[in-house]
């Protein structure tokens, strides 16, 4: 979006300035060009505050705030051993600036489906799950995304991504029928991640945690195609 903005900025200003040039080398211009040669400068003008304008309001939108929410009196603000989850959002912070870059990587655009795959690594209880569950989805909530719950893969990692992908959907279907699709091949997880967006400007967030699991379950996993597996992913 900030790209399509500066883009835009230069193409207007460098018509203005053709329109300009032509419209005084000339003895008599029509009476349009000479509009466009007195107002290009303010219109430039409003075009860089526009600009600066969009900047802020792309800023915003990538970069969302969590939502403020009231903490009721009569519950604990600490889970104990248990990640955070997101209705906990409002009493977990310290990890402001993480949840800030990693909502800013999913925002960022880019052509390569490999660009779009990120990967949380720590040492376990590091706080991982904390950090996307009341740190970033509360980010991404309501704010053109759709968000599948957390998932394990495992031994069947298919059956897992259906059962998410199920529950993404509202439960208008069984996991069942989402599954007898998925086995048709991998194009049919696009089709489904596409039916789940619901709109052209709309993303889809798919979470995969416990990848150590599925690198245990070695041969029997078919999806499993990393031959080292991260210390914790």
């Amino acid at each position: 979006m900030q790209l399509v903005l500066q883009v835009l900025l230069v193409l207007v200003a460098s018509l203005f300035g053709i329109v300009t040039n032509y419209a005084t080398g000339v003895d008599e211009a029509p009476w349009l060009l000479q509009v466009i040669q007195k107002a290009s400068v303010p219109a430039i003008g409003l075009l860089i505050v526009a600009m600066v304008v969009g900047q802020i309001v792309v800023y915003r939108l990538e970069n969302p705030a969590p939502p403020r929410v009231d903490w009721p009196r009569d519950r604990s603000p600490y889970p104990g051993l248990d990640a955070f989850a997101e209705d906990e959002a409002a009493v977990f912070f310290g990890r402001e600036a993480l949840a800030v870059e990693l909502t800013r990587r999913l925002h960022t655009s880019s052509d390569r489906p490999a660009d779009r795959f990120l990967v949380l690594v720590g040492a376990s209880g590091s706080g991982k799950s904390s950090l996307v569950r009341a740190g970033v989805m509360p980010r991404l909530r309501d704010r053109r995304w759709t968000l599948v719950p957390l998932f394990t893969p495992g031994a069947h990692p298919l059956g897992a991504l259906a059962s998410a992908l199920a529950s993404a959907g509202g439960g208008q279907e069984p996991a069942s029928a989402v599954l007898r699709r998925l086995r048709q091949g991998l194009p049919a997880v696009r089709t489904e991640l596409t039916r789940l967006r619901g709109g052209r400007f709309r993303h889809v967030l798919l979470q995969a945690g416990e990848f150590r699991e599925s690198c245990a379950c070695g041969r029997r996993n078919p999806l499993t195609v990393a031959p080292n597996c991260p210390s914790d992913a």
